[in-house]
């Protein structure tokens, strides 16, 4: 009994963290990655992806992420280290393949102006 209270609060927790973090980053990403050097990282478009699976709309999770059927492979063969670095090899090269056809301009890849490298990048190109 006392798990599933556990599990209980757990999940009201993690649905009120997500709901502070929508409102304080309204319309922004979260994304660490992204917000650091302005490029969508190699799991980009995955929370996207799951939710476009949950609507049913699989042609629209795999635009977002080809690899969304990947994770829960992952979670399974942490343990056994060379099926895991083959999967995560895979996502490598995905997101380079996709850096190439979609960015700068195509949803999820879009260029964030405003990350910390791009930013750095012109004030020294303007001072120079």
């Amino acid at each position: 009994m006392r798990k599933k209270w556990n599990l209980l609060i757990i999940f009201i927790a993690i649905a009120i963290i997500s709901i502070l973090v929508d409102i304080y980053f309204d319309e922004k990403s979260i994304c660490l990655f992204y917000n650091t050097y302005g490029v969508a990282c190699p799991s980009c478009g995955m929370t996207r992806s799951y939710i476009a699976l949950l609507h049913g709309d699989i042609h629209k999770a795999i635009y977002f992420h080809p690899l969304f059927w990947a994770v829960p492979l992952l979670l399974i063969f942490y343990k056994k280290k060379r099926i895991f670095y083959s999967i995560a090899l895979l996502f490598i090269v995905v997101w380079v393949v996709r850096l190439f056809l979609y960015f700068p301009t195509r949803e999820p890849f879009n260029f964030n102006e405003n990350a910390i490298f791009p930013k750095l990048y012109r004030t020294i190109k303007n001072k120079f």
